[in-house]
């Protein structure tokens, strides 16, 4: 049922947002091809930011999510670099829109 497969990959998508208590790079080699959004997620939490725009503009063709990224990236590279930001918030919720 695909109505079935969209609500729990947007429930995988919003733990792996939410959640600190995994090993991303295990995750990522266990999921399944065509998961892109949630390897979006888990390459974000890593810090590899040029693959997570890859995806967004190759794999799944959605410039505007990628702009976004770019913008959120950006918005907590400079709120750190003035010190209104701790460098631990600045890698915690990064998000990535969960229903594309």
């Amino acid at each position: 049922d695909p109505g079935l497969a969209d609500l729990y990959q947007g429930k995988l998508r919003r733990l792996l947002r939410d959640s600190r208590s995994y090993d991303a790079d295990t995750i990522i080699s266990l999921l399944p091809k065509g998961f892109y959004l949630e390897q979006a997620l888990l390459l974000s939490h890593l810090g590899r930011h040029r693959e997570v725009l890859r995806i967004y503009v190759r794999q799944i063709e959605e410039r505007g999510l990628a702009e976004e990224y770019c913008d959120r990236i950006w918005r907590r590279a400079a709120a750190e670099a003035d010190g209104s930001l701790l460098p631990a918030e600045a890698t915690s919720d990064v998000d990535v829109q969960d229903d594309v």
